[in-house]
């Protein structure tokens, strides 16, 4: 029986998580992991907004669609489709701040070493100055500081090593 499950039979409404983290930190790989290991529902929000048409335009300077973060939020409180207040969620984003606090239980920051970063980033072709803003907002801590003034400190924990911070977050979901 998976954590999902194990909720779903005792009558409790499972927690939803945020993954959020500087793109490039592992939160789609994780998150698809941690949503096979739990059978929660892995919400990739960059995707949803693309197929769905949740954007507000298109940002040539930084070659990258911009969220309408009304509609992502309209199509999350969908009780006829998404509904993430049911539970069971694992919401993937790299950003948190304008998701209302009453949906997570956990909100966990990824976070990586910037040379890996930076390795990452090339590999997907990002021209240099997306590479080095990613990397600068890493070490300047952006994501973790927004986690930690949108959220209560005790739902926000900074995870560095996914592959083993995977096993400790399975066994939270299992455990509460």
């Amino acid at each position: 029986m998976n954590a999902l499950s194990a909720y779903q039979s005792h009558g409790r409404r499972p927690p939803n998580i945020l993954v959020c983290g500087t793109p490039g930190t592992g939160k789609t790989s994780f998150c698809e992991e941690l949503a096979t290991r739990t059978g929660f529902i892995h919400l990739d929000i960059s995707k949803l907004a693309i197929e769905r048409e949740l954007l507000e335009e298109y940002d040539e300077a930084r070659q990258t669609s911009v969220l309408d973060e009304d509609k992502v939020i309209d199509e999350l409180d969908d009780e006829n489709d998404i509904n993430v207040m049911q539970g069971g969620y694992i919401v993937d984003y790299h950003s948190c701040d304008f998701f209302p606090e009453r949906y997570f239980q956990l909100v966990l920051v990824l976070r990586t070493d910037n040379a890996v970063l930076w390795e990452r980033l090339s590999a997907r072709e990002y021209h240099l100055e997306k590479i080095q803003e990613n990397v600068q907002a890493e070490i300047m801590q952006v994501v973790l500081e927004e986690a930690r003034t949108s959220y209560n400190a005790q739902i926000v924990q900074e995870r560095h090593d996914v592959g083993l911070g995977l096993l400790v977050v399975c066994d939270t979901i299992v455990l509460k």
